[in-house]
């Protein structure tokens, strides 16, 4: 007699999708770190290949652009700072304050001129929001 396997179609397969984000996100982690250090990242380590889709020739050009910037330079260092304040604030006052509507706030503020740059970070920000709320805190201050 064969035993009855008990287990939910649903639970499986929600499982399988987690398990296949956090081993995307692991595979793509110094392109995640992109949202917070765009003016440091190295274009060389970023693995853009799951975003083809996205039209981004201009990337690169935009990404130089960008880190030539000291305006916008000073703009995702000061952002770092909020999200370290906000992480303190959380740790010690139990106020769950949501990081991303920060960042996504920071990236929205950039001009159209570094579009290219805005489209990947809202894709990253867009597919692995829920895997980034989980990631600690050290994860964004960590370089």
């Amino acid at each position: 007699m064969k035993k009855k396997l008990s287990f939910s179609p649903i639970k499986v397969k929600t499982e399988t999708i987690a398990g296949t984000m956090i081993n995307l996100a692991w595979l793509l982690s110094e392109t995640l770190k992109f949202i917070m250090y765009p003016d440091v990242t190295s274009f060389d380590k970023l693995n853009l290949s799951q975003f083809d889709w996205l039209e981004i020739e201009e990337f690169e050009m935009q990404l130089i652009d960008f880190q030539s910037s000291s305006m916008w330079i000073q703009k995702f260092i000061e952002t770092r700072k909020e999200l370290e304040s906000i992480e303190t604030e959380r740790l010690t006052s139990n106020i769950n304050k949501n990081a991303n509507n920060k960042i996504l706030e920071t990236w929205n503020s950039l001009p159209d001129t570094f579009n290219c740059l805005k489209k990947l970070a809202r894709a990253i920000l867009t597919t692995f929001s829920s895997t980034i709320d989980h990631l600690p805190a050290s994860h964004y201050f960590q370089r």
